[in-house]
């Protein structure tokens, strides 16, 4: 265990659990990943959507509607599969 003494001597665990500024940037990290995994989950969403929509009125694979639904689907579970990849072993930041 890492300790340092301050001025008067006594000695602090430096290694405990993070407090004050740490914790919070580790919140707002936590928070940051997993809004990217809803935006992308949202966006995935969005696509199949479009390509729903596109087929129900007609439209072809060739359509514009289904050409950008089908990148809007794949570009979200894209965002979603790498945020969960690079999320550290065992969920912790």
């Amino acid at each position: 265990m890492e300790q340092a003494s301050d001025r008067t001597g006594s000695t602090r665990d430096f290694t405990s659990e993070p407090r004050g500024a740490a914790l919070t940037l580790r919140l707002v990290q936590r928070a940051y990943r997993e809004s990217t995994r809803a935006v992308g989950a949202i966006i995935c969403a969005l696509g199949i959507a479009m390509v729903a929509i596109t087929l129900a009125r007609g439209g072809g694979p060739l359509a514009v509607g289904f050409i950008v639904g089908v990148a809007f689907a794949i570009l979200g579970a894209l965002r979603v599969i790498i945020a969960n990849r690079l999320t550290p072993p065992g969920g912790k930041t």
